[in-house]
């Protein structure tokens, strides 16, 4: 295993440090099957685990859309990208839900109160699922000479 792969399956190296930031009350990693691949201490599993149903739903809502209305060059994985960097952002009464691709793999969700800055929100999301989807992402195999 590489050294950018020892961190997989660590939730705080997963989320980074987004769970501290101000305003922000839960972080879910949910993998690309819609499982809970990581959540911060204040989400416990349950929640968690319903963050996870909703967003795969939300992916499959945008790829059945994606399909419907883009040309046929749209990747199969385009959901929840879009001409800007590839957020979405859902407005509810007490705060905001930050939606984030990890490179097909995995969606970055991040819930906050009312009282956040978006751009640092988008900022850190940015960092972190580059960070994530760099080590998620196995390299191919060279083979390895026979010795004879």
């Amino acid at each position: 295993m590489t050294a950018s792969t020892d961190h997989v399956n660590d939730p705080d190296w997963l989320l980074g440090p987004i769970p501290e930031l101000p305003g922000v009350r839960h972080t879910v990693l949910v993998t690309s099957d819609g499982l809970v691949k990581a959540h911060c201490s204040a989400t416990n599993r349950e929640l968690a685990e319903r963050t996870a149903a909703s967003v795969s739903g939300l992916q499959s809502l945008a790829k059945a859309l994606a399909r419907e209305y883009s040309s046929p060059a749209v990747p199969e994985d385009g959901a929840l990208v879009d001409a800007r960097p590839g957020h979405q952002v859902i407005s509810i009464t007490d705060g905001c839900i930050f939606l984030r691709p990890v490179k097909g793999s995995a969606v970055l969700a991040v819930v906050t109160g009312p009282e956040v800055d978006p751009g640092l929100i988008a900022q850190f999301m940015q960092e972190q699922v580059q960070k994530v989807g760099a080590a998620m992402t196995s390299r191919a195999r060279t083979p390895v000479p026979e010795h004879g």
